[in-house]
């Protein structure tokens, strides 16, 4: 078994690069990663032109999958999981 990665990661324009915003294990064998990454290409509309990249990586941090979504779906994913991604911490944590 291995893990597998969901990682949020915004496209910088202006300074030409990708920030990765939050990083989550979505599960321990590819089948379980993609349940998880299926839901939520049936959820959000993929675009053209995208504000936030979601990759789906193995344990080596290797790509095997991505999907291209808005800003505001992002932060709404990310809420739907416990994350603020705005202030990129998890709700309800003790600070």
């Amino acid at each position: 078994m291995q893990d597998y990665i969901l990682s949020f990661n915004k496209i910088n324009v202006e300074e030409n690069k990708i920030d990765r915003l939050l990083s989550l294990l979505v599960g321990v064998m590819e089948k379980e990663a993609y349940v998880v990454f299926n839901k939520i290409k049936t959820h959000y509309s993929e675009i053209d032109y995208p504000d936030v990249v979601l990759d789906l990586m193995d344990e080596y941090m290797e790509i095997i999958d991505d999907y291209r979504i808005t800003f505001e779906d992002a932060v709404d994913l990310a809420d739907s999981m416990g994350w603020d991604l705005i202030n990129v911490k998890m709700k309800n944590s003790i600070d």
